[in-house]
């Protein structure tokens, strides 16, 4: 899947003459992200920023980590309830249970 990255060559900025188009840049991103999850043929929805979104409650619990990093082949003990009081949550599945909700509302930090 590709994501356009758009350059401008300005001679006149010395140093540094290439910069980056940030026009639209982060409807590139979304549709990128979008485009990746959902299908080349999928489009990136129009969306009011003012809206209400619902979502359905997502449970997470050790098992279901566990289950994923096994999936994944993460092995980290710091990952097993079993080996620790407070179990911590990788990073890569803490972004695909929120991936859901981060593309369709667009949400980029």
């Amino acid at each position: 899947m590709p994501l356009n990255l758009q350059f401008r060559y300005v001679p006149s900025m010395g140093y540094a003459p290439i910069h980056e188009v940030i026009e639209n840049l982060n409807r590139r991103i979304k549709e990128f992200h979008w485009k990746l999850w959902y299908g080349d043929d999928s489009t990136y929805p129009s969306l009011d920023i003012r809206a209400t979104f619902s979502f359905p409650v997502v449970i997470i619990d050790a098992a279901v980590i566990e289950t994923s990093c096994a999936v994944v082949g993460n092995h980290s003990e710091s990952l097993q309830l079993a080996r620790n009081p407070v179990m911590e949550v990788p990073m890569d599945f803490a972004i695909v249970t929120c991936w859901p909700v981060s593309t369709l509302t667009g949400y980029y930090p």
